[in-house]
């Protein structure tokens, strides 16, 4: 999508602006909405726009001009640019490196949603990673620890060219570009290469190897930045660039010394810059662009290098408080240190108040304190459980008891399932996990948090209790610097920049969920964090699934976080005129709403139009990356509940519409109740403490023991649990259904003749609680020797496998109870198609062309839809060919007129399992609700899957008029998104 779509919306917005006042609020909506970010990467880089990014800039250059016309020498400037080291996972392991793992993961029920590197930062520290050996008069460039980093090692080309994906050779290109500007000694000119290839890497959103994109909307404020040193007159005396070298040093259970290695390295660098120039008194002012938090941390690591050098375990805390005025402060004789707020704070707002924390991470706590709290919340967990439970049914907004205030967060917030309870010891607030009782986290302000604890996944734990602190105006913060800087007799200045290219989940974090409170308190239902961008998501997949499902909630939560955003720059510019510094929770709700009304009474077309179009034209963007994409299909738009109406219809299928003694006594009594979820879980833990099977057992109301082989949350979209379960369920129901092929239709009821293949029975239920289960009939366990499975259903199986597999004597005849780790992405489960087969069929050489096609285009991941492939074969007039070359069977069934109908359920109920259930790397995918695939289905198992693998002639087809046949289950439930 291009970055510029809404241009053409803002000059049309302009020319109906009739004050100042409106084409500000035209431009602020105009340029939050154009770039916004979609992606889970992008949550917390949404307050970063142009409009405000662009005030930054120029602020930074008035407070240039002011410093110079105030009579102060200005010698330069010092660049800091760190990265984070782990943004791209190392391809080298080692258990024993520490490393600094501060990011949340979020467990949701459809799955992990993990914290996002900042991926454009760490490629950038990639272009610089062999400056040092790159000669020059006076080393400019300084990369720290450069030798850490396993994949900047230059003899792993082909990692890098994994690693990197679409940005590789603009990187590789980019680099050699800078390096011979650096060897020139043009420190600007490389500055602005630099520049040049994050705009390219942001406006063609290119992506690296595991398809993530690159530069989401983080990158503009570093594109502002580059701006600015290109437009500052002032020289760059110095430009450090490496791993995490302005993390917090400190030592913790939960972090060695080892982990801030870079930091320790880079402080001790940076400290012997600090000197006092022409022997007159020379302030060093630490400035970011945002970073308040990367700038703060590091000037804690100066004030502990001045305390305790190179005793790096005597490290305190780092004060994380954030200021609205310029702390100065004397470093040494003749140098002073300024700490100046992040420079886009002038523009912004600054929540402040408590969060809770990993109890590890809080330095003031003991060991034996720790324990103290663990068996205090062991022994009453219980009843803070009840009480919490009370608590939630009224909470209380002005409370000043934080266990009613994360009451009152929650119900806020509408979280519906919630584990972690509030409760107080000795004075002291926690939270324990009742997952886990030894999870604890304990209440502590922003200012004395470990960045774990700034970087809190659930909002509801962030308590705003002391308000929303407001910059001053920006002259009154310039004539204070001057001030305080004439009074120490500064006479030369030297800026400290922090370019930082971290994840953005610090302060950002705090915002973010300030923003979500407010959205939920000032709009109550209207707004919902679970229907919004907000919502966590595991993929993209999982995100366009939501931008389609949901496109109005999607746009109404878009609409109103515009609005709350430009209500709260407003109400920064209202009060820096009147004077106000701090504004309590309580009084923000109505100057917020007023502010919001006042935008939308003007704007409500504008921001409608707006919105709908970027929503648009993203859902039309994912769409062309995602529409064949194998996950999205499989995973994102899997139904638990769809799975399990088809299950009720196979069960039914073998004790209702089918007439054998056999098969109506193995499917017997699968109807009985399932237990609830609290019984099923005893009933399941007895049976692994007493090792007394493979399985967990439990045991309907009727005395029916079921082994459970797999359980799921109606939610869970994650790939790697549900990989080997949805092969289990196909293989098993594939050749439960084959049986089909000997029935005979009796009229009300279908007979078999014989028994194709023996399979024990295997459900799906829904308990009462939303949970799922694969359930299977418990039976006695027999002697395997000499047994093998079927091989036409155990593809991939190995001989060893086989041997290790159970089985059952069921009315006298073997059957094999393990249906695991089979392939269902080929052979008999896909058409024919056998990629590591000896013998290519026909059906393998179109969808390996068609998939080397796909390869070409950027789209590895892509699917072949079931049409493309009959139609492939149409066109080839290859029917024939394809059902003769994979022929696996010298006697050949003759259909006869009562059979057919029977043949008919089997070819609809095979075809609707394979739009209901699929395995998640096959190359042919039958689309859900999809009538065009639906067809081609029932003509490729007709056609090629029942001669082939069965044996099955047919004289003419099955079906008059394929477009026209019915699934087994209602096609608008299949249609349901």
């Amino acid at each position: 999508m291009s970055k510029y779509f809404l241009l053409t919306s803002v000059a049309v917005f302009s020319l109906h602006a009739s004050t100042i006042q409106e084409r500000e609020e035209q431009h602020f909506i105009y340029s939050f909405v154009d770039n916004y970010g979609f992606t889970p990467n992008a949550r917390d880089t949404r307050e970063y726009h142009p409009f405000i990014l662009g005030q930054t800039r120029e602020s930074l250059l008035t407070l240039e001009r002011c410093l110079q016309e105030s009579g102060f020498n200005l010698k330069g400037r010092v660049v800091i640019a760190g990265y984070q080291e782990d943004a791209i996972p190392s391809y080298y392991t080692s258990c024993k490196q520490a490393i600094i793992d501060d990011e949340v993961s979020t467990k949701t029920k459809a799955g992990w949603h993990f914290a996002a590197g900042n991926l454009f930062g760490f490629l950038t520290g990639f272009i610089f990673h062999d400056v040092n050996e790159v000669y020059t008069k006076n080393k400019v460039f300084e990369h720290i620890a450069a030798e850490k980093i396993g994949l900047f090692d230059h003899r792993a080309t082909l990692f890098h060219q994994h690693a990197f994906g679409q940005a590789y050779e603009p990187i590789i290109a980019a680099r050699k570009k800078i390096v011979k500007h650096i060897a020139q000694s043009n420190i600007k000119g490389a500055i602005g290469a630099l520049r040049d290839v994050w705009k390219l890497l942001y406006a063609h959103e290119l992506k690296d190897g595991s398809g993530n994109l690159i530069a989401t909307q983080d990158i503009l404020f570093s594109l502002h930045y580059a701006k600015y040193l290109l437009d500052s007159q002032l020289p760059v005396l110095k430009f450090f660039i490496g791993p995490d070298i302005t993390y917090p040093i400190e030592v913790l259970a939960c972090q060695r010394q080892e982990a801030t290695e870079g930091a320790q390295h880079f402080l001790a660098c940076f400290t012997a810059q600090l000197k006092p120039i022409d022997d007159e008194e020379t302030a060093y002012i630490f400035c970011s662009f945002v970073d308040g938090v990367g700038k703060s941390t590091l000037l804690g690591n100066v004030k502990n290098w001045c305390a305790y050098a190179q005793k790096f375990e005597k490290y305190q805390r780092v004060d994380n408080s954030s200021s609205q005025s310029a702390e100065l402060f004397k470093y040494a004789h003749k140098i002073h240190i300024v700490d100046l707020p992040a420079q886009i704070s002038h523009f912004t707002y600054k929540p402040d108040g408590a969060v809770y924390v990993d109890m590890q991470t809080v330095t003031s706590m003991r060991a034996e304190q720790c324990t103290q709290v663990r068996d205090y919340v062991d022994s009453c967990a219980e009843q803070l459980i009840a009480t919490f439970r009370k608590k939630l049914h009224e909470p209380r907004a002005d409370s000043s008891c934080p266990d009613e205030l994360y009451a009152y967060n929650v119900r806020m917030l509408g979280k519906q399932e919630v584990t972690w309870v509030p409760f107080e010891y000795q004075g002291m607030h926690g939270l324990f996990n009742t997952l886990n009782p030894e999870d604890i986290r304990v209440l502590v302000p922003f200012e004395n948090v470990h960045s774990y604890g700034l970087k809190v996944a659930q909002p509801e734990q962030m308590l705003f209790t002391k308000g929303l602190r407001l910059p001053w105006k920006f002259d009154r913060f310039v004539d204070d610097l001057i001030h305080k800087l004439k009074t120490a007799g500064i006479k030369n200045i030297v800026f400290v920049d922090f370019a930082s290219m971290y994840p953005r989940t610090s302060r950002e974090n705090i915002r973010v969920n300030f923003v979500l409170q407010q959205l939920c308190n000032v709009f109550g239902p209207g707004f919902s964090p679970d229907k919004s961008l907000y919502r966590n998501v595991i993929s993209n997949q999982e995100l366009y699934g939501l931008l389609v499902r949901s496109r109005a909630d999607i746009c109404k939560g878009m609409l109103l976080e515009t609005g709350m955003r430009y209500a709260l720059y407003e109400l920064v510019k209202e009060c820096q005129s009147s004077g106000t510094d701090l504004l309590t929770v309580a009084q923000l709700r109505p100057l917020l709403q007023a502010q919001f009304w006042q935008l939308y009474d003007v704007h409500e077309k504008e921001l409608l139009v707006t919105i709908s179009h970027k929503i648009d034209a993203e859902i039309e963007q994912m769409k062309r990356i995602y529409e064949y994409d194998n996950d999205f299909e499989a995973l994102v738009r899997f139904d638990f509940e769809l799975l399990a109406k088809l299950s009720q219809f196979i069960e039914e299928l073998f004790t209702v519409h089918i007439q054998d003694d056999y098969f109506n006594a193995l499917w017997a009594d699968l109807d009985g109740a399932l237990p609830n979820t609290q019984e099923i879980e005893q009933q399941a833990a007895v049976t692994i403490e007493q090792k007394s099977s493979a399985f967990p057992i439990i045991q309907y109301a009727n005395g029916l023991r079921l082994a459970v082989l797999y359980s799921f949350d109606g939610m869970c979209r994650d790939r790697i649990a549900l990989k080997d379960f949805f092969c289990r369920v196909r293989a098993q129901w594939y050749a439960t259904l084959a049986n089909l092929i000997h029935a005979q239709d009796s009229g009300e009821q279908f007979t078999l003749q014989k028994i194709e293949v023996p399979v024990p029975p295997l459900v799906i239920k829904k308990d009462g609680s939303g949970r799922f289960y694969c359930l299977q009939k418990v039976f006695e366990v027999t002697e395997s020797a000499g047994k093998k499975p079927p091989s036409r259903f155990f593809v991939g199986s190995t001989h060893d496998l086989d041997e290790k597999r159970r089985w059952a004597m069921i009315n006298e005849i073997p059957h094999c109870l393990d249906w695991d780790a089979i392939k269902t992405c080929q052979d008999l489960y896909a058409f024919g198609y056998n990629p590591h087969g000896s013998h290519k069929t026909m059906v393998t050489h179109l969808i390996a062309a068609y998939k080397k096609y796909q390869e070409e285009q950027g789209c590895g991941h892509y699917f072949m839809p079931a049409v493309d492939l009959c139609y492939q074969l149409n066109y080839l007039n290859s029917w024939q060919g394809v059902a003769a070359e994979g022929a696996r069977f010298t006697a050949v069934k003759k259909v006869s007129p009562s059979s057919k109908k029977a043949l008919q359920l089997l070819v609809r109920t095979l075809a609707t399992l394979e739009m209901i259930i699929k395995d998640l790397d096959s190359h042919v995918m039958i689309r859900r609700g999809n009538e065009d695939d639906f067809a081609a289905a029932l003509q490729l198992i007709e056609r090629i899957t029942l001669p082939v693998y069965f044996g099955v002639q047919l004289d003419e087809p099955l079906f008059e008029d394929y477009t026209q046949v019915e699934a087994v289950l209602e096609w608008e439930d299949l249609c349901e998104y």
